[in-house]
């Protein structure tokens, strides 16, 4: 078992990394913007989810089904930069939690602004 701080360690790691090779890699739609929000690594380190943000959202899932595809090259070019005995299996996801905090946010600034009328 690794400690919490390792596993934290490696997770913002892969997400530099990755976010790096994504930028020079995978090629999106002319205007669509991809953004890795943060990483969650099992325990064992077998697996490492990546939360994404894609803007604009109507391009979600175009965008998840590209990096799907890519995901067997974009592992390997993660192999060669990341020193780890194993790289963990990579699965992508839309961050659904960071989509509805910004709605509470969002709603909470039209209070604010009602409130001070």
């Amino acid at each position: 078992m690794i400690s919490d701080k390792r596993v934290q360690q490696i997770n913002e790691t892969i997400r530099q990394e990755l976010s790096q090779v994504i930028l020079r890699e995978v090629e999106f739609d002319l205007g669509t913007m991809v953004t890795i929000i943060r990483t969650s690594t099992d325990s064992e380190l077998k697996n490492i989810k990546i939360f994404l943000r894609v803007f604009p959202e109507n391009k979600e899932r175009k965008s998840l089904n590209l990096l799907n595809k890519r995901k067997p090259f974009l592992q390997s070019l993660l192999k060669k930069k990341i020193i780890l005995r194993y790289i963990p299996q990579i699965r992508f996801f839309i961050d659904i939690k960071g989509k509805e905090e910004e709605i509470k946010i969002d709603r909470m600034e039209e209070l604010f602004r009602e409130i001070e009328k």
